[in-house]
């Protein structure tokens, strides 16, 4: 069985409209972007994890909070990706690699701008973070 992390990758890299914002097929990672790697991209991380209980025993759910960096070279490609990235996952409810997904729920949105010092490049980003409610193996 997957896990919860390569499902909403595979989610966002097979919807149409994030995959026409990103620079390559396939530029959804995981914790960071790799060095030299085409803008825009994606990077994804789970932030911290809280599990459901029903009558003092595990209800078989977990919620972990899932962070969403879109970075690109200009704000408004950021901002386009992240908008798509949102429009994606908020609110979906199904089965992806075998793993299903009861919620998405996209709580925040932050502004981000990086500057690259070693390559004098600099790049923004808007995260989002996610809860996904989600069955556990």
């Amino acid at each position: 069985m997957a896990t919860i992390e390569e499902a909403l990758r595979t989610k966002l890299t097979g919807a149409a409209a994030v995959t026409a914002l990103l620079a390559a097929s396939g530029a959804v990672y995981p914790l960071v972007i790799p060095q030299g790697s085409a803008l825009p991209a994606i990077a994804y991380q789970r932030i911290s994890t809280g599990r459901g209980a029903a009558h003092s025993s595990a209800n078989g759910l977990a919620m972990p909070r899932m962070q969403f960096s879109c970075v690109a070279a200009t704000y408004a490609a950021a901002r386009a990706l992240a908008n798509a990235v949102r429009q994606e996952l908020d609110l979906y409810r199904g089965t992806v690699d075998d793993v299903w997904i009861d919620a998405i729920f996209v709580e925040n949105e932050i502004d981000q701008f990086n500057f690259e010092t070693d390559q004098n490049e600099s790049s923004y980003a808007v995260a989002l973070d996610a809860i996904v409610w989600h069955a556990e193996a």
